[in-house]
């Protein structure tokens, strides 16, 4: 069916297990009879580990995105799908799944719904906007929301945009070709907890972290190094009261979890890590361009001041060169009109705000011009420099 919203490629891999995805049309997978055979053998088999077996050597589709390799950094594009699964297993009180699958097609958002391979379960599509991985987790965390307010509980790994989906087949499945697009999305807020007792190094962290939030810059993408780092800082200087602040620094990770961040901060706060203090912090925001502000200098009464010289030369500051060309890139952007929608760099990379991007990238090089460190963020500018050329 041309005009049929489910007439998109996705990526598919000959089994759960192979890594080298090929593409292959939604809709034709959908209705293909070419493994009704053995899923029928499944169905029939009572040996539930024989059956899991057997499901393994079928074909899998991902369908929210294409793929060069299943993961996240190797996206090609997202294809606007979000799957959900209901299972057996967290729906106990389900006994007929055809008949929640039925009941599922009243839904004007599901575009597709079906039994699973083993029939003890359905699982559907639901059309949404072509997201950001993050973006993606949290249209699926409303509509797992609105499920619930229906007694259906979702898998909630289908919120990975990675996710496999293994072939079925179902005579009964439901189709809307032109199902409505599903908006909604949850989006994580940091809970609001009692900020630490006033105080100078309380008002540099303040300040720090309303340029991460102004940026939306994620410290914390080294599990090991800057989010336990972060967490033992601010458990260090302010006890329960860094708490709020390591959410808030955690909240711009594509995998941010409100349970997961505290359990991070119980666990920082039961034991003392002396190695890190609240200078932790301020070192690695300065890594990512962030510095404070320096204090203004006092004011020179003019009736004080006779004449003014020029310093001699020996004196005079000098600037630190400007190995990478940095000016060069900055007054480039700034006599561009950047574009609004996203915009693609390679296979691996989507900029969602282009605008963000280039502010917050422009403010990294040029506080560590020079330093190889940051070479990825300077090729990253160059890059959309040439597509904008």
């Amino acid at each position: 069916m041309k005009d049929s919203i489910l007439n998109i490629n996705v990526s598919c891999f000959a089994h759960c297990k192979a890594t080298t995805p090929s593409d292959v049309n939604l809709l034709v997978w959908l209705t293909s009879n070419k493994h009704r055979d053995k899923v029928e053998q499944i169905r029939k088999l009572r040996d539930e580990g024989l059956q899991k077996e057997i499901k393994k050597t079928l074909p899998a589709v991902t369908p929210s995105g294409r793929f060069l390799y299943r993961d996240t950094d190797h996206l090609i594009e997202h294809t606007g799908f979000i799957t959900f699964d209901i299972d057996a297993d967290k729906n106990p009180h389900i006994s007929d799944f055809a008949k929640a699958r039925d009941q599922i097609s009243h839904i004007k958002n599901v575009a597709y719904c079906g039994l699973s391979v083993r029939g003890r379960g359905c699982w559907g599509l639901v059309p949404i906007p072509k997201s950001t991985p993050k973006e993606h987790k949290q249209r699926f965390d409303a509509l797992a929301k609105d499920f619930a307010a229906f007694g259906l509980i979702l898998d909630p790994a289908c919120s990975d945009v990675c996710r496999l989906r293994i072939y079925s087949w179902d005579p009964d499945a439901y189709f809307n070709h032109s199902a409505e697009i599903y908006t909604k999305a949850f989006r994580h807020e940091a809970p609001r907890l009692p900020r630490p007792p006033a105080g100078d190094t309380r008002d540099k962290v303040e300040a720090v972290i309303s340029q991460i939030k102004e940026r939306q810059i994620d410290m914390t993408q080294d599990y090991k190094g800057e989010w336990f780092g972060l967490a033992a800082a601010l458990a260090n200087e302010f006890g329960e009261g860094g708490r709020g602040y390591f959410h808030t620094l955690s909240m711009f990770h594509s995998g941010y979890d409100v349970r997961a961040t505290d359990k991070m901060f119980d666990g920082v706060l039961k034991r003392r890590y002396e190695k890190w203090s609240i200078g932790t912090l301020f070192a690695l925001a300065k890594n990512y361009g962030i510095t404070l502000k320096p204090e203004p200098a006092p004011a020179i009464r003019e009736k004080t001041v006779k004449t003014v010289t020029a310093p001699e030369p020996a004196q005079t500051k000098e600037r630190a060169p400007d190995i990478w060309g940095v000016a060069e890139l900055e007054a480039f952007f700034r006599s561009k009109e950047l574009p609004h929608e996203p915009v693609r760099l390679d296979s691996c990379t989507l900029i969602t705000d282009p605008a963000l991007f280039v502010s917050t990238e422009i403010a990294i090089v040029r506080a560590n011009n020079g330093n190889s460190r940051f070479l990825p963020y300077l090729d990253r500018l160059q890059q959309l420099k040439i597509l904008l050329s």
